[in-house]
């Protein structure tokens, strides 16, 4: 194509057409993890616009969504939301904790139930270190059950199951 011929309607930007597409998931993890919580649900909501099954996004929305706090201290309307997006990542292991994790909190369940299934230690196992640095750090649910075995699971010593 002569770029002479070119009349205002038919002008093509070859350039704009091969810039690359932003990472939305990349972006909004990296926002998560510097606990900027708000634009990281902006990103991964974007994340999710374009890969609606995408259960890795979901997962990272439902952590951004707590907001760094407890999930008893969060609207029961955005535990809607969050449970939403965990159901939508049900496969992965680490939406399993964090479910476990926000169920047993938001009911305070952890004040009835002190004894740790030995499933739950099971599960604990399944995630890397940098997913149970994760959970801690950004769903502060200290006391849960769950909590504890995630601080378990940072030490390197082999986790009491009893």
């Amino acid at each position: 194509m002569d770029i002479a011929w070119q009349a205002g309607p038919s002008i093509v930007n070859v350039e704009y057409n091969n810039l690359p597409q932003r990472d939305h998931l990349e972006s909004g993890i990296t926002l998560l993890r510097q606990a900027n919580y708000a634009e990281a649900r902006r990103e991964l909501g974007r994340a999710i616009e374009e890969s609606p099954c995408d259960e890795k996004g979901h997962y990272y929305l439902a952590i951004a969504l707590l907001d760094g706090s407890r999930p008893n201290r969060r609207p029961y309307s955005v535990l809607a939301r969050i449970r939403h997006h965990l159901r939508a990542a049900a496969t992965l292991p680490e939406a399993k904790v964090l479910n476990l994790m926000i169920e047993e909190d938001y009911g305070f369940k952890w004040r009835h139930h002190t004894q740790i299934p030995p499933a739950l230690f099971d599960l604990v196992e399944l995630l890397g270190c940098d997913q149970v640095s994760e959970l801690l750090t950004h769903v502060p649910a200290r006391g849960t059950r769950t909590y504890k075995v995630l601080s378990m699971a940072t030490d390197d010593d082999e986790p009491d199951r009893s």
